[in-house]
């Protein structure tokens, strides 16, 4: 049984980066879905829920602009909330025009209505897909694993979609949880086989860095804070009740705010620790829901892409300027308004690159 497509120019060229800056962006795009009927659209995305060509290259002009509006340049850009690859070809041939992406990479599972892609600059030398499952739930979106190759290093990107909150935060947590247990998994095996490999989750994870703090631990989330499950595992301070034993949950992904802290941490509770892009920026986010900012898209690193000889120094923000949003700030969608684009902001994450 197929459990999921990927379709990806693959190619060995090397390419110098262009100065000395490497970016990346992240964005979740709000449903972009072409004028063929494949069956798996959402209503609306069909020609009897009024969907046609004309509204379709309408969304196509706007997210292009918005992606060409992004400064300074971006070298991959992830994308959520995508049908297809002939979309996301039409998107970067016809409408992102001062920038060439010529290696794109798309993945979904074959029941699911969209999927995640990443465009790049650089060639893109291997592709992998993994599926979470949890236990008898519906399958979610695939993780996609793809490898650019900068002049002098190799980097990791993983591109992620985890399930939303739709039907409850509690009832739909062993789904993200199933996501990130896949995801730990194969940084666990990246670290281990190649430990200087600059790694790079993006996408829009439905979960906040503090997700665990604002519901006082009560269960078990897909991102935890890997200070206070090394506390837990030393027996300090009160463990929840679902914590059991002396060893790191396998289930979720750790966060540190800084590359130091997360070498630190990793050694005492025996996993692999992100750097969080976020870093306790509160009050921030780009995702507006009932009257406040939420910071669930992502970009989390591993500490060699913070500290490492070939990427260093890395500046998380939220894409703002040239984006489409009201008088506050926030993002304005395409449902909303004829000059809208997304209900999300971009986050990005710019890099020094040594040596260049």
């Amino acid at each position: 049984m197929v459990l999921w497509t990927v379709t990806a120019g693959i190619s060995c060229t090397v390419l110098e980066p262009a100065g000395d800056s490497f970016v990346v962006v992240s964005y979740n795009v709000e449903n972009l879905f072409d004028a063929a009927r494949d069956g798996t659209e959402y209503s609306e995305f069909t020609p009897e829920g009024g969907w046609t060509r004309q509204k379709m290259e309408d969304r196509l002009q706007r997210l292009g602009d918005a992606l060409g509006n992004i400064r300074p340049t971006p070298d991959v850009i992830v994308l959520t909330e995508v049908e297809n690859n002939t979309i996301l070809d039409d998107l970067f041939r016809r409408y992102v025009v001062d920038v060439s992406y010529p290696y794109r990479v798309f993945s979904s599972h074959p029941l699911g209505a969209t999927g995640v892609a990443v465009a790049s600059r650089y060639p893109v030398t291997d592709v992998r897909v993994f599926q979470p499952r949890a236990e008898s739930e519906t399958p979610v979106r695939p993780v996609l694993e793809v490898r650019l190759q900068l002049a002098d290093t190799a980097v990791v990107v993983f591109a992620n979609h985890w399930k939303s909150k739709r039907g409850g935060a509690p009832s739909t947590e062993p789904l993200r949880r199933a996501a990130a247990a896949l995801l730990a998994s194969r940084l666990a095996v990246l670290d281990a086989t190649e430990p200087d490999l600059p790694t790079v989750v993006c996408g829009d994870l439905n979960e906040e860095p503090r997700e665990g703090e604002y519901i006082d631990f009560s269960y078990p989330t897909a991102l935890l804070p890997a200070w206070i499950v090394g506390e837990w595992c030393d027996g300090k301070g009160t463990r929840p009740p679902w914590f059991a034993g002396e060893t790191a949950p396998t289930d979720c992904l750790f966060l540190a705010d800084s590359a130091e802290e997360a070498a630190e941490l990793a050694g005492e509770i025996g996993s692999t620790v992100l750097v969080d892009g976020w870093n306790g920026a509160a009050g921030d986010g780009s995702y507006w829901y009932f009257g406040s900012w939420e910071q669930i898209d992502h970009i989390l690193v591993n500490p060699v892409a913070v500290t490492g000889p070939v990427l260093s120094r890395p500046q998380f923000s939220v894409v703002r300027s040239g984006m489409p949003t009201d008088s506050s700030g926030r993002p304005v969608s395409w449902f909303d308004d004829s000059d809208g684009v997304s209900d999300h902001l971009p986050v990005m994450m710019e890099w020094k690159v040594n040596g260049n």
